[in-house]
């Protein structure tokens, strides 16, 4: 059974539009982060607890908020 798209809430696209990024592999690659990473944090298919999935999530709730990852 495939996976489903990747999609990621109005809410962190919005933010990522008004800090000035297209999107969250712009985002990623200004930062230095896997967007394939970053995707399966964004939509909780791998818990982030620590490794660099936990430094993504800490760095996007740090810029965006907390509402973002929901």
């Amino acid at each position: 059974m495939a996976k489903p798209p990747f999609t990621y809430s109005v809410k962190l696209k919005m933010k990522l539009l008004e800090k000035g990024y297209k999107s969250l592999k712009e985002w990623c690659e200004d930062r230095g982060f896997s967007y394939r990473l970053a995707q399966k944090v964004v939509t909780g298919r791998i818990p982030a607890r620590d490794g660099v999935a936990s430094e993504i999530k800490y760095a996007l709730t740090k810029e965006f908020g907390e509402e973002v990852l929901k």
